[in-house]
């Protein structure tokens, strides 16, 4: 209701990285980290970032509604706000002020024919820039936890000859799809608006756990995967939400420091009742 333009991205990441990795130190378990949803995660934030930058005289907002596929592998379904494409087909880039088609493909080694259809040529640049990205998050994780993970990934890319991290994009204007729905968004009766296709991925799991619905073992992953991954099944941008939403302050807890008990303040001890 408040942008007349928005865009749809599905990113998921290829199924090479372990779900959960153990963090140990000097024969001790530190911690476990779900890898896979922080790589995704990241590389998210950090496509944003760059889409943000590259449109800096827009207001962007974003809704990811996160799925779990049945091995606990996750995809976001991100919708993006305020923009009609991920690239800004109107400015100029580098030194050399080069429109947008010419810098890209020279950036990023894409060769396509002179009359490919920016759709075509918007996948590629899109899909050369997450691949920039996820390299350095994986290239972080390597340096600080001593794993092999940008060279897993890399093996992966050569060994089926792939660009960079799956991604599907769809254009939606005056909230109907522009091009060519998702396929999962057909069904046999209808084709499934932008806003029901997501409102699918947010109440399904809901309608399941009000019903006390026994999943299917293959579909246990699609429920379970948020609680054992301390995962929302959403996030949005906070101008999204309620008027005011940032200036109200919840009633709960306020964590005040950890004391031996014959150490705690004065000041403490006659708060407590």
């Amino acid at each position: 209701s408040k942008h007349k333009e928005a865009l749809m991205l599905t990113l998921t990441l290829p199924r090479i990285f372990p779900l959960t990795i153990t963090v140990r130190c000097c024969g001790s378990t530190y911690g476990i980290i779900p890898l896979q949803d922080s790589v995704l995660s990241k590389l998210k934030q950090n496509f944003l970032k760059r889409i943000r930058k590259m449109w800096k005289n827009r207001k962007i907002e974003q809704f990811t509604a996160y799925e779990f596929h049945e091995d606990y592998a996750s995809h976001h379904h991100i919708l993006i706000f305020g923009i009609p494409y991920l690239i800004d087909w109107s400015r100029k880039f580098g030194r050399k002020k080069e429109d947008a088609l010419t810098y890209f493909s020279r950036i990023y080694g894409i060769d396509l024919p002179p009359d490919a259809p920016k759709t075509l040529v918007a996948k590629h640049v899109i899909t050369a820039i997450q691949d920039e990205i996820l390299v350095k998050v994986l290239a972080d994780i390597d340096s600080i936890l001593g794993t092999n993970l940008l060279d897993v990934y890399l093996e992966y890319k050569s060994t089926h000859n792939l660009q960079g991290p799956v991604n599907d994009i769809r254009r939606i204007e005056n909230a109907n799809w522009v091009d060519e729905p998702p396929p999962d968004s057909v069904t046999f009766t209808r084709v499934l608006s932008p806003a029901q296709y997501v409102m699918k991925y947010l109440t399904k799991v809901l309608r399941m756990v009000l019903k006390k619905e026994e999943p299917k073992e293959e579909h246990q992953a699609k429920i379970f995967g948020y609680w054992l991954f301390g995962k929302r099944f959403n996030t949005y941008s906070s101008s999204l939400g309620p008027p005011n939403q940032e200036n109200i302050k919840e009633p709960g807890w306020e964590f005040v420091g950890i004391f031996y008990e014959d150490e705690i303040p004065e000041e403490i001890i006659e708060r407590i009742d």
